[in-house]
């Protein structure tokens, strides 16, 4: 009984008016409300509030404000080693492996296509294939910015309408072909290590996905079509070269994100294994370097 009870109210949150009710009410300022519902948080959750940026919680004026809390850097440090990745998120880990021909693992009995995830897009799908991916939940209690990974390039980001059902552990569990139903947004960077791809997850609940691209790259997304922008610019300025560790955007509540790599480019750590916590800025696998000039090439 329990189990239907959870799987009605994953389908009813992912009702989209609802998420946008959701979005609407984490963005108001509600003064006292808002900070007595932030400490309650807090306490529940039991987050250390000394990570912070800003630890005094009257200055979040919104929920959203401090859902997208920013973190002191010394307690995410950033693996600087040449041939280091670092993961992208505060997050847990729901799988990770290889690219099996097309195939990626959502959870136990479950698989998709990694054709699919990628809105179909058979030239990049057979970059990745038989190479490896590494899937991070974010759940509520953690920060919810995205970060580099490695230094990259933005090559492409592609917009895809879906769903907003719920991202939880359970609902990876018990609906199949979850990622390919959901809205996300996809990235395509070039880095020394070869392609990366960023695929963010939308969830219920999740009012939107920013990124530091929003005001250059804004797409209309209340038709409900595939979007495409392929960055052309000759201007550095707007070629979005990004260093390891600089900020990507971030998700209004929590999400996942999962990061695709070629065949034989990455290994991720021997340490890593499903549902351990892992922290920004600590390795996440290392890479074999095909090209150290990547912005020196694209400057060409």
């Amino acid at each position: 009984m329990f189990f239907y009870i959870k799987y009605f109210l994953n389908i009813f949150f992912s009702i989209r008016c609802f998420t946008k009710f959701a979005g609407w009410l984490s963005n108001k300022k509600l003064g006292i409300f808002t900070s007595i519902f932030i400490k309650i948080f807090i306490w529940f959750y039991k987050i250390n509030i000394l990570e912070f940026e800003i630890q005094n919680i009257s200055h979040y004026n919104t929920f959203n404000d401090f859902f997208t809390r920013k973190l002191l850097r010394k307690f995410r440090p950033i693996d600087f080693n040449i041939n280091s990745l670092i993961f992208p998120a505060d997050g847990i880990i729901s799988q990770f492996g290889i690219i099996k021909n097309d195939s990626l693992i959502q959870a136990k009995r479950f698989y998709f296509s990694l054709t699919s995830l990628l809105a179909d897009n058979i030239i990049m799908a057979n970059k990745f294939i038989n190479g490896s991916f590494l899937t991070i939940y974010l759940p509520p209690y953690t920060c919810h910015r995205i970060y580099m990974p490695c230094d990259g390039l933005l090559r492409e980001v592609v917009y895809i309408p879906g769903k907003l059902y719920s991202v939880s552990f359970f609902s990876m569990r018990s609906l199949p072909n979850l990622f390919i139903k959901n809205e996300r947004m996809i990235f395509y960077f070039d880095t020394k290590f070869g392609l990366l791809a960023q695929v963010l997850i939308g969830a219920s609940l999740v009012g939107s996905i920013e990124t530091i691209w929003s005001k250059i790259i804004n797409f209309n997304k209340k038709d409900g079509v595939v979007k495409r922008w392929i960055n052309n610019s000759l201007d550095i300025n707007t070629r979005f070269y990004l260093l390891k560790g600089e900020e990507v955007g971030y998700f209004r509540l929590g999400s996942t994100i999962i990061n695709l790599f070629p065949f034989k480019k990455i290994e991720v750590e021997k340490n890593i294994f499903v549902n351990k916590n892992v922290n920004f800025g600590s390795v996440m696998g290392k890479g074999n370097i095909i090209n150290n000039n990547i912005l020196n090439d694209c400057l060409k």
